[in-house]
């Protein structure tokens, strides 16, 4: 990058954030309560961009009314990036764009965007030099900093722009839930978009213990475990699990949601129309889930249903009785007939089961230890 390149790159950045543009590389975020300025600094030695922030709290300096001033309540601040010894600085020829919105966006992040969640309380702890925060802050007049912790304690608001931001990351994963996005299209957008893969990439708590396998980390879950992984998610079993861990990822962190039941509903129904010898998983049933006469009461829904499977699912004199889960196969798309089983001698917990192609006569041969 050129040094326009750069420049260009970071005022449409913090635009987007809300950020006044003033002078080229000065930027004010400017609230009820403070004001927020970051600084471009380009070094008098190279090509090479420092970044620094200011803050002012408006009620210390009620006779300001401007927010272009050199009245600051810090005496100097840099970002926190992954440089050495946690810095931030770009010595930008050698930066591609990517790199540097990338690392950008990690800097604000850590630095700037807590600032602006936070608020006041935030800045206290600043100037309290809470070692937790990895911040580089400067109050050379020990007064300035006394004045922010004698600051009363109070509430702070999430600005609304904040507020819509942060929601906007969630809004695909709100929408599935709540029925506004299909299935289809949300597997679409999981699988190229990069910012919902990013964002379904966080920690959860450990409370969610069916992600302890995947470092409580549903992103892991949805890219690893059989019943997601290559696999088409259009089918009503599956559509209703996405929805069920992608609401427990709403709630871990707070984002509110109105329920969508027609996937439970119809993964319910699904349920009642297999006999206990079935275990259906894929979209086989799915076409009679969906065919079933919706004016007909609950009880004769499920009859209908049950009827439908008994004959789709054939066999020739009884049913097989597995000694672990159900492992009907389906071959082309149809189950194919259930002939008999058979104990291997000698052998109590090996179970051979037989099935056939009625059209072929050709045999399938399932095995099962218990």
């Amino acid at each position: 990058m050129d040094r326009k390149e750069i420049q260009n790159l970071t005022r449409e950045y913090f635009k987007k954030l809300g950020f006044q543009v003033i002078k080229n590389v000065k930027f004010y975020y400017d609230c009820d309560d403070y004001v927020l300025q970051v600084w471009m600094q380009h070094s008098c030695y190279g090509a090479l961009y420092y970044y620094n922030y200011y803050f002012r709290i408006k009620s210390l300096h009620p006779e300001v009314d401007s927010i272009v001033t050199d009245v600051w309540d810090n005496d100097g601040a840099r970002f926190s990036g992954r440089g050495p010894h946690n810095g931030f600085a770009v010595e930008y020829p050698l930066w591609t764009k990517e790199r540097y919105l990338e690392e950008l966006s990690y800097a604000v992040g850590k630095t700037i965007l807590p600032i602006i969640r936070e608020g006041i309380p935030y800045i206290k702890k600043l100037a309290k030099k809470d070692k937790t925060l990895d911040a580089w802050v400067v109050f050379l007049d020990e007064n300035k900093r006394k004045r922010i912790l004698s600051l009363p304690v109070q509430t702070y608001k999430i600005p609304n722009f904040f507020r819509r931001l942060k929601l906007k990351k969630y809004q695909p994963i709100v929408d599935y839930v709540e029925g506004e996005l299909s299935v289809v299209d949300f597997q679409d957008m999981f699988n190229q978009n990069h910012s919902l893969r990013k964002t379904l990439n966080q920690p959860m708590d450990k409370k969610w213990t069916f992600l302890k396998d995947y470092d409580y980390n549903l992103f892991n879950m949805l890219t690893q475990d059989w019943s997601f992984a290559n696999r088409n998610w259009n089918t009503i079993t599956i559509r209703e699990m996405l929805q069920e861990v992608l609401t427990a990822f709403l709630d871990n962190f707070g984002i509110k949601y109105i329920l969508y039941k027609k996937y439970l509903e119809d993964h319910h129904l699904l349920l009642d129309i297999q006999p206990s010898w079935l275990d259906v998983v894929d979209d086989t049933l799915d076409s009679i889930v969906y065919e079933i006469p919706k004016d007909l009461s609950k009880t004769k829904q499920i009859a209908w249903g049950k009827q439908c499977v008994k004959e789709l699912f054939r066999y020739d004199k009884t049913y097989p009785r597995w000694i672990q889960g159900a492992e009907w196969p389906i071959v082309n798309g149809k189950p194919l007939v259930f002939s008999h089983q058979e104990r291997i001698k000698g052998d109590d917990y090996h179970v051979l089961y037989y099935f056939y192609d009625p059209d072929t006569n050709e045999q399938t041969v399932v095995e099962q230890f218990s």
